[in-house]
């Protein structure tokens, strides 16, 4: 593994990310994608998971936006 890359893995721990093999990152289903996680900040990002997120993709951390007149709103 390159020195950059031990240094971004050290600065998402750091940040409170996980790692995606700690997650099951893994091919999602039409229902239930990063796409529409209330964690997964567009394009390709994640508050929980450290790295690049591909929008079909999916972990354990998934919990599902809700539709709001029309727009994509994040649960709190």
């Amino acid at each position: 593994m390159s020195e950059r890359s031990e240094y971004l893995k050290a600065r998402a721990r750091q940040d409170g990310k996980r790692a995606k093999e700690s997650v099951n990152y893994s091919k999602g289903s039409p229902a239930a994608h990063c796409g529409v996680c209330k964690h997964f900040t567009p394009p390709n990002a994640c508050e929980k998971v450290e790295g690049h997120i591909v929008p079909s993709y999916w972990c354990r951390l998934f919990e599902k936006s809700r539709l709001i007149s029309g727009a994509l709103t994040r649960r709190r």
